[in-house]
This record gives structure tokens, C-alpha cells and sequence, in this order.
């Protein structure tokens, strides 16, 4: 009997035993299994930093070397300088981008400038509604852009090491000057009431305080 509940006894022990082992063993290999993901986020981590310095690199490698003017628009007294970018298939079709882009912000800018300065030195009369002058305004802005443009000389030129191209576009203050003063003159002859001589000449000198 006494043996028969030792063995009892003994049976029960050895279950507790190899249960408290198997719960052991079962953390242990959940630690493992975490420390694990853990070492495979911080891989992940450092790879995807490496893509990033890696893409930094590249846009440095291909920038190195760059002139001052592909950062820093130049200024001058005499002309209006602008940058234009283009990057294509090939280098000549990137330089042809590269020169429109120039051209079509100095095109866009003028517009803008002109017709803004047209507008605050014109009054609205009887004969001359609102709406005809702002149309007139426009007209003006876009003939002096044109003029503009067609006096456009590419200064500059810088091709990246990844193909893109950078331009320096230069355009003679004189030339938007000459044709906003010529312009101005028409309006007075055509309508003087609404474009008068006096406020002509308050526009231009603004034009050339902004340019």
C-alpha cells in the first residue's frame, strides 16, 4: 500500500516536473523568436538607410562640379538672367528643354509683371470698360514677352554626369523696356482717357525700378 502511494507520489512529482521544463523551454524559444525579429528590423533598418545615402550620393556625384549659376541666378544691371533645366533621352533634346524652360519662365514672368503694372496705372471710362482694358492689358504683357523672348542668348551650359542639362539664359533689360515704352504710346493715341500720357510714363518707371 505505502509503495503504491510512494510510486503515486513519485508519478506526480516527475509531471510537475517535465511541465514546469516544457514551460521553460516554450519561453526561452519565444525570447528567441523576438530577439530574432528584432535583429531582422535593425537589418531592414540599415538597408534601407544604405538605398537612401546611396540615392544621395548619386544626385551629389552627378551635381559635383556644378557652377555657381546652376544655384545662385546671377544678377545684373544690364540683363535678366534666368536657369533652365532638361533631361531627356539625349543631350541635344535636353538642351532644347532645358532653353524652352528658360524661356517660358522669363515668358510667364514678363506677362505677369507687365500686365499687373498696366492695370494699377489705367483708369476705366466711359468708353474703355473694365473688361477691354484688362483685355488690352494682356495684349500688351504677351507682345512684350514676345519681343523678350526673341532677344533670348544662351550664356551658359552645364551637363550633369546622369544627363540632365542646365542652361543660363540671359535677355537684355533694354529690349522689354523698349517695347512696353512703344506699346504705351499706341495705348495713349488709342485711348488716352484710360491710358494716359502721364500714368504711361509712372508705369514704366516702375517697370524699370522691377525688372
Amino acid at each position: 500500500m505505502k509503495t503504491a502511494q510512494r510510486y503515486r507520489i513519485s508519478s506526480i512529482y516527475k509531471a510537475l516536473l517535465l511541465f514546469s521544463l516544457a514551460g521553460s523551454l516554450a519561453t526561452f524559444s519565444s525570447c528567441q523568436t523576438m530577439g530574432g525579429g528584432i535583429k531582422a528590423d535593425k537589418h531592414t533598418g540599415t538597408q534601407a538607410g544604405a538605398q537612401v545615402d546611396t540615392q544621395q550620393g548619386a544626385t551629389q556625384d552627378a551635381q559635383a562640379g556644378a557652377p555657381e549659376w546652376t544655384r545662385k541666378t546671377p544678377k545684373s544691371a544690364e540683363f535678366l538672367y534666368v536657369v533652365g533645366y532638361g533631361k531627356v533621352a539625349d543631350r541635344t533634346t535636353s538642351t532644347k528643354r532645358a532653353v524652352a524652360d528658360g524661356k517660358d519662365q522669363i515668358s510667364k514672368w514678363l506677362e505677369t509683371k507687365v500686365q499687373t503694372i498696366l492695370l494699377e496705372h489705367t483708369s476705366e471710362t466711359a468708353s474703355s470698360s473694365r473688361s477691354s482694358v484688362t483685355e488690352t492689358a494682356l495684349e500688351i504683357s504677351r507682345s512684350v514677352s514676345r519681343a523678350s523672348i526673341s532677344g533670348v542668348v544662351q550664356k551658359a551650359f552645364w551637363a550633369e554626369s546622369d544627363g540632365g542639362v542646365w542652361v543660363l539664359l540671359e535677355v537684355p533689360r533694354a529690349v522689354p523696356i523698349r517695347q512696353f515704352e512703344e506699346a504705351a504710346h499706341t495705348l495713349t493715341r488709342r485711348d488716352a482717357a484710360a491710358w494716359s500720357a502721364q500714368k504711361m510714363k509712372e508705369a514704366l518707371r516702375k517697370l524699370e525700378e522691377e525688372l
